[in-house]
């Protein structure tokens, strides 16, 4: 087990949302619990580091050259709080912290689970010792892997490939893809808060799936790319439980080799893109195999597009009174294939408002709906205009 499952099985067994520091009082990794985050806990995992507070009591309370647990008093509104130094081979290697409400002394803790947090700081501290020695260079290293196998440059793509082939950083597959990670709420623009619900989207998902995978995240976007077949409900359940925020996926189609991520990654790119653009996607994951038409329409300058660009049957029908009306019961009405009490009950209006609207579409637009050619030009006209904020 890696570093972030055995924390999350020590906080359940303890009772206790954790958080572990490195050192330097960088988080390292924090439990995903059902209580509450108090004020103290959110603002360390947003932060991803100490409070300057917190730093300059734990400075105070001379924890680093201490075998055991010490207790920063509480403050504001912060409850106490207990320090677990994390030692191996008698180096230290970081922190356990996690907040005790109404303890004064670390004599306040019970023996028994004195014990139980002795053997915790005992399991974890070998963990945090690798993974701060190896953390920098890893993320580095696939970082540089990744950005080799999505190149625009042939070469470097096969470079990237055999470096993940020769790392194991993925299993041998018949089938690969990568899944493009965002922040849809973009956290009402808090830079540590978007890195946090990428980081901990990618670690999410890499969790959720059952075959080796690796990912990278950037301060506002992730990268998972994915060995074997892949499935999509864990995916977006993972997506949909995340308690850090809003965060969406792409998913690119299925390569047979590592050196055609890039066109997987593409795709994912799209995908996501239709998230973002059309309102009626509501879910947490877009696949590229799913989008039917949209895999052209989203490769539009759809910023750029106007009502000149469009048919004239599609711009009357916008322009006119009631437009957005209109195109949305045209649109529904072609989506049904012409079936009117089904475009009615959709639309939750009465069959004769139906027949009003598609009244006033032929009046506005002088066009033959029974003409499957101008269906045509009006079913896509109508699509690429919702997705360029049109209507």
């Amino acid at each position: 087990m890696d570093l972030h499952e055995v924390v999350q099985l020590t906080a359940e067994s303890l009772d206790r949302a954790l958080v572990i520091f490195d050192v330097d009082l960088r988080v390292l990794t924090f439990s995903e619990h059902d209580e509450t985050v108090d004020r103290g806990r959110l603002a360390v995992i947003l932060g991803r580091k100490a409070t300057p507070q917190a730093a300059e009591m734990i400075a105070a309370s001379k924890v680093r050259s201490s075998e055991t647990p010490v207790l920063l008093a509480a403050h504001d509104d912060v409850p106490a709080r207990v320090v677990m130094p994390l030692r191996y081979k008698n180096l230290l290697y970081g922190f356990l912290t996690f907040s005790e409400p109404g303890a004064s002394s670390i004599g306040d803790l019970s023996k028994e689970f004195s014990r139980a947090l002795d053997a915790a700081a005992a399991r974890i501290a070998p963990l945090v010792a690798v993974r701060t020695i190896a953390d920098e260079d890893e993320v580095d290293l696939r970082q540089s892997v990744m950005a080799d196998v999505l190149s625009g440059s042939p070469k470097t793509r096969t470079r990237g490939a055999e470096s993940i082939t020769a790392l194991r950083l993925l299993p041998a597959s018949s089938e690969y893809r990568v899944l493009v990670l965002h922040a849809r709420s973009r956290s009402h623009g808090d830079p540590a808060l978007i890195a946090l619900e990428i980081e901990e989207a990618t670690r999410a998902v890499i969790r959720a799936t059952p075959f080796q995978s690796f990912g990278v995240t950037t301060e506002d976007a992730g990268i998972v790319v994915l060995a074997g077949a892949v499935n999509h409900k864990k995916v977006s359940a993972a997506l949909a439980g995340l308690s850090t925020g809003d965060t969406v996926g792409g998913m690119g189609g299925s390569k047979p080799s590592l050196s055609d991520l890039a066109s997987s990654h593409r795709e994912g790119a799209i995908a996501l893109e239709s998230l973002r653009r059309d309102r009626a996607r509501s879910g947490h994951l877009a696949d590229w195999n799913n989008l039917g038409l949209d895999r052209l329409l989203l490769q539009l300058p759809l910023d750029q597009i106007t009502m000149a660009d469009l048919p004239a049957g599609v711009a009357q029908i916008l322009e006119a009174q009631s437009g957005i009306d209109l195109a949305q019961t045209l649109n529904a009405y072609l989506d049904f294939g012409g079936d009117a009490q089904a475009t009615a009950k959709n639309l939750h209006i009465h069959r004769s408002t139906f027949y009003y609207r598609l009244d006033k579409i032929r009046e506005v637009t002088e066009l033959n709906l029974a003409d499957g050619e101008i269906r045509r030009d009006l079913h896509t006209g109508l699509r690429i205009a919702h997705l360029a904020g049109l209507w």
